[in-house]
């Protein structure tokens, strides 16, 4: 499934590269290192909060991972994907068919551009989701981080209420060092 060059258009190209570039000129920093690391990400958040968006070919503008980048992250790829397919309607759809999507099917197989559909509509929702908490409402610095922390903070809160406020703002505080 990825084995060659992913192209985003549209809005979902303008919000992957604002998340993947620096956000902060002056402070020189972004949310993720590359566009790959949010290709990974997005789906799992897409699913999370139930984000799933079609593509937008409106514009001309385009974001790329290039085939050799998919290639050396295929294991991680795949895993997402895995899951994905796992975790997509499971209230209607059997766990058997679920775990045909996720496992025995290739890109052969009659349902693989269904798959795949499903797939890049969780990317686009999780990018969408991203873009909006973290980049959308920010100028400054601080409303970057500001952002970071509730962001981190409410996903925390919904799923690992064992970690502290005061954890993940010593988070914050490292990461502000580097």
């Amino acid at each position: 499934m990825f084995r060659k060059d992913l192209i985003i258009r549209g809005k979902h190209a303008t919000f992957l590269d604002k998340l993947s570039r620096q956000f902060n000129e002056e402070a020189k920093l972004s949310f993720f290192e590359r566009n790959v690391d949010v290709i990974l990400t997005a789906p799992v958040i897409g699913l999370t909060y139930n984000r799933f968006a079609n593509p937008d070919n409106s514009a001309d503008n385009t974001a790329k991972v290039m085939t050799e980048t998919l290639l050396k992250e295929q294991q991680h790829l795949n895993f997402v994907f895995r899951l994905t397919m796992l975790l997509h309607d499971r209230q209607t759809i059997s766990l058997e068919s679920r775990i045909n999507k996720a496992f025995r099917m290739n890109s052969q197989s009659p349902e693989f551009n269904e798959a795949r559909r499903i797939f890049e509509g969780y990317v686009l929702g999780g990018i969408e989701y991203l873009y909006e908490k973290l980049i959308e409402p920010s100028k400054t610095y601080d409303q970057y981080l500001s952002n970071l922390y509730e962001f981190v903070s409410t996903h925390n809160n919904r799923y690992f209420a064992a970690d502290t406020d005061d954890q993940i703002e010593e988070l914050c505080r490292l990461a502000s060092d580097f």
